[in-house]
């Protein structure tokens, strides 16, 4: 009787520790071990998995950002692009390699409004600037901000071990604006030169060739 019950204990604890195992089988002492033996060891590998597949996430975000710092100038972004045409400049020439398009008509034929900065469709006459309908859509911010972000953001997440992205607060004073402007900053700014993101603002301050060692 007491076997019974031993028996009956075990089978009732196979199903605590390996729901998946076949009901069918519960009732084989030997089978339900080995059954949960197996299971063990599936779970095992799924972890196991699941930590290397952490671990290459973590690897390819490590690759990302060094590679991002490599590519920034290395007289410093504000050097680079001293001034607002300059950086109007570089925008155009990432957006559009072959020359301006009109995002209207489609037009190439462009003409630039020097007074309000902006370039004008000859064809349609629609005016448009070199962030329209891009992530920067439509900011008021000088583009010279927007560049000193993107740098500060980069330098410092690979100036760290954590992989912490820069907090607002310390953007803030980087950039000498209020707290909830350059949380907004920063937030169009790493979804642009994050893994997956639209890469503008990445593509216009990164601007030399990493090295690969």
């Amino acid at each position: 009787m007491s076997g019974q019950k031993s028996r009956l204990h075990q089978g009732r604890s196979c199903e605590i520790i390996c729901p998946k195992a076949p009901t069918s089988l519960r009732g084989d002492i030997r089978i339900e071990r080995a059954a949960i033996r197996i299971w063990g060891c599936q779970v095992g590998r799924q972890a196991e998995g699941r930590a290397l597949s952490e671990i290459g996430r973590r690897e390819l975000e490590r690759i990302h950002w060094l590679t991002m710092a490599q590519s920034l100038p290395e007289e410093g972004v504000a050097s680079y692009f001293p001034n607002e045409r300059s950086r109007i400049e570089r925008l155009s020439e990432v957006r559009w390699p072959q020359g301006p398009t009109c995002g209207r008509c489609q037009g190439t034929s462009i003409t630039w409004i020097e007074t309000r900065s902006l370039f004008q469709c000859r064809s349609c006459r629609h005016q448009f600037s070199v962030t329209s309908d891009t992530s920067l859509h439509r900011t008021r911010l000088p583009l010279g901000m927007w560049f000193q972000a993107v740098e500060s953001l980069i330098r410092y997440r690979v100036s760290i071990f954590d992989n912490f992205h820069m907090p607002a607060h310390a953007l803030a004073e980087t950039l000498g604006v209020q707290y909830v402007a350059a949380r907004r900053i920063r937030k169009v700014v790493l979804a642009d030169i994050d893994i997956g993101g639209q890469e503008f603002l990445r593509s216009a301050v990164c601007v030399r060739a990493p090295t690969i060692p």
